[in-house]
């Protein structure tokens, strides 16, 4: 349930980073958090930056293969 300043309390991800590492994206008062950055080095912007990408390209692929796999259905006009 979201709280009525807008975070969700107490929610917490946590995300499988290139099968090694797992990361937790948390929403807090003061914003959203990323404990457990996958990269050496990486700031928290550059590892939310890299995961939106990331999830953006599993989204496309995944938009591909239903697009692929549907097949037109007999009661749908053609």
């Amino acid at each position: 349930m979201r709280e009525p300043d807008g975070r969700l309390e107490g929610i917490r991800w946590w995300l499988p980073v290139n099968g090694e590492t797992t990361i937790c994206v948390e929403d807090q008062q003061t914003g959203i958090i990323v404990k457990g950055i996958a990269d050496k080095g990486e700031t928290t912007e550059q590892t939310c930056k890299r995961l939106a990408n990331e999830t953006e390209q599993i989204a496309l692929k995944h938009r591909r293969n239903i697009s692929t796999n549907q097949k037109p259905s007999d009661t749908m006009p053609q």
